[in-house]
């Protein structure tokens, strides 16, 4: 029997909805050949450290609910261009939620090394990333592009994750959504953020949008011609990006959000600049 609510399905065809991966780490340790091997299985082409962003244009999120054309160039370049700029890191936790944080790497992420939320600011700074590229079926354009964090010091995944923008209209609008995969064992962790006009020429990507029937956080369970999803923990998200007009350095300032049952979990602010060239 095939069932599918607002947030939970049971037995979906791939192509119903577009953010649905068959990613599935065959071991309990995910790591940071993770795409690598996963489009050596699929016979995908695969580029390792593309210069290249988490997407091939930002005018592609453009629909009847975002305008793309304007939000600030700045903003945009992040995205098209995402290997060229480097970030800094300040995060805080709720005090009565950082306590289940702690259990969640001890118990959880450390073990798989994937999603491994800082719990001060100390850790993981100056993280070695970059971006790899999937292009599933050799039309030069790439279905994922990865984004890649490890520690500098000893290359230990922190957060390994396939980004795809896709538009649907399930809701009888035209929509677009960026989907996030975290392959986890069994399948993936996978963020359907809903972008919105911010501010002027700012950026909103957020889980939390009554319009959609997608929009959400999703432990996906992928099988043969079809998956199961269910919600991830009453977990839900939003970053918002402002551009920053300091004219010696610009920047592009993010505030992370992470609700859970409601409630903030934490925030992460980014302050995201573009890595001067030479």
């Amino acid at each position: 029997m095939r069932l599918v609510l607002r947030w939970a399905g049971f037995g979906i065809p791939y192509p119903w909805f577009g953010f649905a991966t068959r990613f599935k780490p065959s071991n309990e340790f995910v790591g940071a050949d993770f795409f690598k091997e996963f489009a050596r299985d699929g016979q995908a082409s695969f580029i390792r450290r593309a210069n290249a962003g988490l997407m091939g244009s930002f005018e592609s999120l453009d629909s009847e609910r975002f305008k793309a054309s304007i939000v600030h160039p700045g903003i945009k370049d992040f995205y098209e261009n995402t290997s060229s700029y480097h970030m800094e890191l300040d995060i805080k936790w709720n005090p009565f939620i950082k306590p289940f944080g702690w259990l969640y790497r001890l118990l959880y992420a450390n073990r798989i090394k994937q999603t491994m939320i800082p719990l001060d600011n100390q850790e993981f700074q100056g993280l070695d990333n970059w971006i790899e590229t999937i292009d599933t079926d050799h039309d030069n354009k790439p279905e994922f592009r990865c984004w890649i964090r490890v520690t500098t010091d000893t290359g230990t995944p922190v957060y390994v994750g396939a980004y795809k923008v896709y538009q649907s209209q399930i809701d009888n609008f035209k929509a677009s959504y960026v989907s996030v995969a975290f392959p986890i064992p069994g399948g993936s962790i996978t963020t359907v953020l809903s972008p919105k006009n911010f501010e002027g020429n700012g950026l909103l990507l957020t889980t939390r949008n009554r319009e959609s029937s997608e929009a959400g956080l999703y432990v996906i369970f992928p099988g043969k011609s079809s998956y199961s999803m269910i919600p991830a923990l009453g977990l839900a998200e939003e970053f918002r990006l402002r551009p920053m007009s300091d004219v010696e350095n610009p920047y592009i300032d993010v505030v992370h959000t992470c609700y859970w049952l409601g409630l903030t979990a934490f925030v992460m602010k980014y302050k995201i600049s573009r890595i001067p060239e030479g």
